[in-house]
């Protein structure tokens, strides 16, 4: 063995003194052993023979047919989650709060179109993708509702805006209500 090399001279594989890798590095790119009839060697040696093509240049236009919807999607991600957090900074020191329930308004907005989006995605198959969109821009479009009607009218208003629909939907399933009391014992 070569000193340093990794490559082992003398008798080998290939015969006459090589290595079976050939004289270049351990990969033999410089001068590969070929076979005559292998083409992949005949056009690494020479590109322009018959038979080798030239590699093809990729212009790197994407041709995926939902990609304009994900990057909206994307986009109304970011905004709405830049928005809802602006809002947060401006209820919390005080500056603008009155403003901040509208800024909130519109990240739910871009939530919800975010999640109308994901649906389009997945019409197109994208399971995995269509759906991170649309569970992303619903909790988006709640966390903006709720700190809008929060925002608008304290936590009470929270609880008076939200109240209503869980009654509604516990009464649908049979369940308990938000007093914790059952609404078949009610009766």
């Amino acid at each position: 063995m070569r000193a340093g090399t990794g490559i082992q001279s003398g008798e080998g594989p290939a015969g006459g003194g090589m290595s079976s890798m050939g004289s270049g590095g351990p990969l033999g790119i410089e001068s590969a052993v070929c076979e005559e009839g292998d083409k992949l060697c005949l056009c690494r040696e020479n590109p322009g023979a018959e038979g080798c093509r030239k590699k093809e240049k990729v212009d790197g236009e994407n041709k995926t047919p939902w990609q304009k919807l994900a990057d909206l999607a994307q986009m109304l991600l970011a905004v709405g989650g830049a928005l809802l957090g602006i809002a947060h900074l401006m209820k919390m020191t005080g500056y603008g709060a009155a403003y901040a329930r509208y800024l909130a308004y519109l990240a739910a907005l871009c939530g919800a179109a975010a999640s109308a989006l994901g649906v389009a995605v997945l019409a197109y198959g994208q399971t995995l993708q269509g759906a991170i969109y649309t569970v992303s821009g619903g909790l988006l479009a709640y966390w903006g509702y709720t700190f809008s009607a929060e925002g608008a009218q304290g936590k009470e208003g929270l609880k008076k805006a939200v109240e209503p629909q869980m009654k509604d939907a516990s009464n649908k399933l049979g369940a308990s209500d938000l007093n914790g009391t059952s609404s078949s014992a009610a009766g």
